[in-house]
């Protein structure tokens, strides 16, 4: 009677671990785990290669967290913790029981708040939206090479990160992706197309950005009121800028824009300390308070005619405001 019941309990225990995916113990970034006795340190490991999982998801003896897993169409992806996520680090492995892990599903880490450190290997090309949402502990993160996208709101508050690393596989930072974070510079590869909606919009720590030469457009919002800006270079790829993209920003002092932008859309550089800003004969509207206060003088790379044609809300000038034309005319506006 006693085999027949401790046989059930294997059956279950095996039933278990067929379900959900097991962190290895003191995981290295390729994700093989290690549950030899540690000697040296006299650390408590694995003598039957299983974790103890408690309540929270977390193994009792290493720490490990529990992860969750769905099949797609090249592997598995991760989908989230089992249990409250408690976890403080997380090491996705590169394969789960013989399957190579390509993804992170979307919310797969929502609100986990005391997530410091999270590690995604090589293989990885996919990576939900909100993935990452609310993990205000969350220090740094590495994006391997292969991830196309960054997706709406996939680092959305996470307030405590200052650093993240994307590879130039990156075409597109989607919506409000890393709103609120505490990124301190951005460096975006000639792979990135667009820059979403509000995508860096209140990093209040921000003081440079430098974008890659495969831009075309910057959305609405995009660096809203990132008020530690001292600089941005806009390279000639871009073509489009939302409204307000740069409003608030209010030590950046000096940009260009390109040929080829066609409008200056309402508040593009609003609230910020530019003086003087060259304008291609491109532009065929300036938006209504295109530009802050301290504007006095506009550089503009065409003709009178060409500006006196230009669609513009005049409420932008401020008094003794000057535009220089490339033909010799100056306008005067007081």
């Amino acid at each position: 009677m006693k085999k027949r019941i401790l046989a059930l309990l294997l059956i279950a225990v095996a039933t278990t671990a067929s379900a959900f995916g097991f962190a290895g113990c003191t995981p290295t970034p390729d994700g093989n785990g290690d549950n030899s006795t540690d000697t040296e340190s006299g650390e408590l490991t694995h003598s039957d290669g299983y974790h103890n999982y408690d309540v929270n998801g977390l193994c009792s003896i290493c720490g490990a967290a529990h992860l969750k897993y769905s099949e797609n169409e090249t592997g598995l992806s991760v989908s989230g913790l089992a249990g409250d996520c408690t976890a403080t680090e997380i090491i996705i492995p590169k394969t789960e029981n013989g399957k190579p892990v390509t993804g992170i599903e979307a919310s797969a880490f929502e609100n986990c708040t005391k997530l410091k450190l999270f590690y995604i290997p090589d293989g990885v090309t996919n990576i939900g939206e909100k993935a990452f949402f609310g993990c205000k502990s969350l220090t740094s993160i590495t994006i391997p090479d292969g991830v196309a996208s960054i997706g709406d709101r996939t680092f959305y508050y996470c307030t405590s990160l200052t650093s993240i690393t994307l590879p130039d596989s990156v075409t597109s930072i989607g919506d409000y992706a890393f709103r609120s974070c505490s990124l301190t510079n951005i460096s975006l590869g000639n792979g990135v197309k667009s820059i979403g909606d509000g995508a860096f919009i209140y990093c209040s720590s921000l003081t440079s950005v430098s974008l890659g030469n495969g831009i075309t457009s910057i959305g609405k919002e995009a660096f809203y009121d990132c008020e530690s800006l001292t600089s941005i270079n806009i390279p000639d790829s871009v073509t489009s800028i939302g409204e307000k993209a740069f409003c608030g920003c209010k030590p950046l002092a000096s940009t260009t824009i390109p040929d080829g932008v066609t409008s200056i859309d309402d508040g593009t550089f609003a609230g910020t300390s530019l003086t003087s800003i060259n304008i291609p004969s491109s532009v065929t509207s300036i938006g209504y308070q295109a530009f802050g206060k301290s504007l006095t003088s506009i550089t503009f790379t065409g003709t009178k005619a060409e500006w006196e044609a230009i669609e513009k809300e005049y409420t932008y000038l401020s008094p003794g405001f000057t535009v220089q034309c490339t033909d010799g005319y100056t306008a005067y506006y007081n």
